[in-house]
């Protein structure tokens, strides 16, 4: 395995960072193979980025033979969330469609995985018309060609966060609430996955997604785990990978398969 610490900028005096992990081609064997690439958003309700959700499901698909980048994205401070998430994860996109030879990645099999409110990011910015783009200044930029969320933010007033205030923090801009109202023929095919117990973002973002894409006739496929007391926000891999310390809530065999359905889904869907 390769690791390499990339630095874009979003604005002259803004930056952010990409961890990316790499297969190492074989020395012994030519290997001209291309590869998947993940690009993952962590959550960590918009002023943080989730430890347990950036590199061990980095690790987690690196080993089913994905290359794998982590995007730390601006996060809400002193500035609005929004658009400068958007725009980094626009140029994170940019980045490596135009470096896939480099790094050995297939450019037509750039998936973007969002969790919580990296889920929210996700499906804004795989969504926006060209239009929308043009006025960012990416003219002509494909978005991804699938994409996954995992227990996602989808409506900023469907219950996270809880009031309206922190809503116009994350965004002024009403356009950026509501990741449902913007699915279009652009939306990439989707897996999402949830639980039943998720009491921090409930389960009615994800329904009101798979609705929007349903209506709007885009493939995806859909997962709500009823686990009860196992299924709370933020599970990661819901393995020992990412549980904390004593808390036996973090593991539940039955959502953990997640990761294998979805890598399952990608192959199904980009990779046949």
């Amino acid at each position: 395995m390769l690791q390499k610490k990339i630095s874009l900028n979003i604005k002259p005096n803004k930056q952010f960072s990409i961890d990316l992990f790499i297969k190492k081609q074989f020395d012994e064997i030519p290997d001209p193979r291309n590869w998947p690439l993940i690009l993952i958003f962590p959550g960590g309700g918009f002023a943080a980025l989730e430890e347990r959700e950036s590199e061990p499901i980095a690790m987690a698909f690196l080993a089913k033979g994905y290359q794998v980048a982590i995007v730390k994205y601006p996060l809400m401070n002193k500035e609005s969330f929004y658009p400068n998430a958007i725009i980094a994860g626009l140029e994170t996109i940019k980045y490596f469609r135009k470096n896939a030879k480099i790094f050995n990645i297939d450019e037509n099999k750039i998936i973007t995985l969002g969790f919580s409110a990296g889920g929210h990011l996700v499906a804004l910015l795989n969504s926006l018309s060209d239009e929308d783009k043009s006025k960012l200044n990416f003219n002509n930029l494909k978005t991804a060609n699938a994409q996954i969320l995992a227990y996602p933010v989808i409506n900023l007033k469907m219950g996270f966060p809880k009031n309206i205030k922190d809503v116009q923090k994350i965004s002024p801009e009403q356009k950026y609430w509501s990741a449902e109202e913007m699915v279009n023929p652009l939306t990439p095919p989707t897996f999402i996955w949830h639980t039943m117990a998720d009491k921090v973002v409930p389960v009615k973002n994800t329904l009101a997604y798979v609705e929007a894409l349903a209506d709007k006739n885009i493939p995806f496929e859909y997962h709500v785990f009823n686990t009860f007391h196992t299924g709370i926000h933020g599970i990661g891999l819901a393995s020992f990978a990412t549980q904390r310390y004593q808390h036996d809530e973090d593991i539940n065999d039955r959502t953990a398969i997640w990761l294998d359905l979805a890598d399952s889904w990608i192959h199904q869907t980009l990779l046949n």
